[in-house]
């Protein structure tokens, strides 16, 4: 027998031999499919991911409408794409806690438009001081209106159940009401005291602030429609020169560092909270597309922030949850 032909029985040996040991192979043996789970088991909080791991989520399908949706995909950022890679839990359910407000009625239309649609449930105190417009406006976007208070814990808790709402929104504001106010600190206690409970362990939160709350260096000054950026430092000496708006001022902010304390009082409910410092909030301020983020200690590139900019950001966020268990600050560009 020639070396030629010794080469190539050994090598049909070869193969017949790894034919035949794959039908031995056992079912147990066998290589298991890799399979994702859906649950809330994947959604640990977005840190302590292992970058370099790939994980392939979804059907191919899925995967590319979501490449596809340029209008609520974040930013392309090292961070964003590790935590695209884990499960992108979508809200199926949303409560929004200031309901017939502006922000809060701006929440409901950009979540009833968007890709998702989540079913959008809203708790407001009464209807007795809801214009007509804005009353039409709530029967279109809202599932239903449920009636109590948001510094009340009962209340909050038969919201929860009623609406078995996933994501709470919390956007309560104080109007055209001057005086010196807890609402925001006390609502969010509240809202603490039922999450805590084991039901409702899975409910992610978005917080509305202001810039200047907190760490944030960059206070809001708005009045009548007119918007501007002061550093922290000079709220005293606006106090100085004009009483009523320093006052006014200086109560908000104690109001919204209060609500964003009560957060960061309680690591497991930070966890799985945003809070947002919006610059002045106000109406449509003409082309803007998106909210660009900046530092505690940084000027804004703008003051103002366009209720629909910051409604659009959150329909997003509460898809991804990219600022989870942190305060960002934003503004309209």
């Amino acid at each position: 027998m020639s070396d030629i032909e010794r080469v190539q029985r050994r090598a049909a040996l070869t193969l017949d031999d790894s034919v035949l040991l794959q039908g031995f192979c056992s079912e147990d043996e066998a290589p298991e499919e890799e399979t994702v789970d859906n649950g809330d088991s994947l959604s640990k909080g977005l840190t302590g991911v292992d970058d370099s791991s790939e994980q392939t989520i979804g059907t191919a399908d899925s995967s590319m409408n979501r490449s596809s949706d340029s209008s609520t995909r974040p930013p392309s950022s090292p961070a964003t794409k590790r935590r695209q890679r884990e499960h992108r839990k979508v809200s199926r359910s949303v409560l929004i806690v200031g309901a017939t407000g502006r922000t809060g009625t701006e929440c409901a239309l950009q979540l009833s438009v968007s890709q998702d649609a989540p079913t959008v449930y809203g708790l407001c105190i009464d209807f007795k001081e809801i214009s007509e417009e804005s009353m039409e406006m709530c029967r279109k976007h809202y599932e239903e209106l449920i009636v109590g208070d948001a510094t009340n814990a009962a209340d909050i808790h038969r919201a929860l159940l009623r609406s078995n709402a996933d994501t709470v929104i919390l956007c309560l504001g104080t109007g055209r009401n001057s005086k010196q106010t807890t609402l925001r600190t006390k609502s969010a206690l509240s809202l603490v005291k039922v999450l805590v409970h084991p039901p409702f362990h899975h409910v992610k939160v978005i917080c509305i602030s202001s810039a200047g709350a907190g760490d944030c260096q960059m206070v809001n000054m708005g009045v009548g429609g007119i918007g501007c950026i002061l550093p922290t430092r000079s709220i005293r000496s606006v106090a100085c020169i004009i009483p009523s708006i320093g006052k006014n001022l200086q109560h908000d902010l104690q109001d919204h560092t209060g609500q964003e304390e009560v957060f960061f009082g309680n690591k497991t409910i930070l966890a799985r909270t945003t809070i947002v410092r919006p610059t002045v909030l106000t109406g449509d301020i003409g082309n803007t597309r998106r909210l660009s983020t900046f530092k505690n200690e940084e000027n804004p590139p703008t003051f103002k922030t366009a209720r629909k900019d910051l409604a659009r950001w959150i329909v997003t966020e509460s898809s991804y949850y990219i600022y989870q268990g942190r305060a960002v600050n934003v503004t309209s560009v």
